[in-house]
């Protein structure tokens, strides 16, 4: 099992972001979660995933869910 975090922005990491990273690499599981920076080229990550968590504290619902549901049904 994999993990993709798609968003990431190293210019402007969240508190919890650099805790997630650190997390990642005192776990030693680097070769399992995986850090994309932010991208408008996102259908290939919706495609080929299984779950979608969709973490927002401002945006209620998001267009990701939305495309995401399109991948999974094309």
């Amino acid at each position: 099992m994999h993990a993709v975090i798609v968003g990431s922005d190293m210019s402007a990491q969240t508190k919890f972001e650099t805790e997630l990273r650190n997390y990642v690499m005192q776990k030693n599981i680097q070769d399992r979660v995986h850090f994309i920076n932010k991208t408008l080229t996102v259908a290939p990550y919706l495609a080929a995933i299984d779950v979608l968590v969709q973490n927002s504290q401002v945006v209620s619902w998001c267009l990701s869910i939305f495309f995401s549901m399109h991948c999974i049904l094309f």
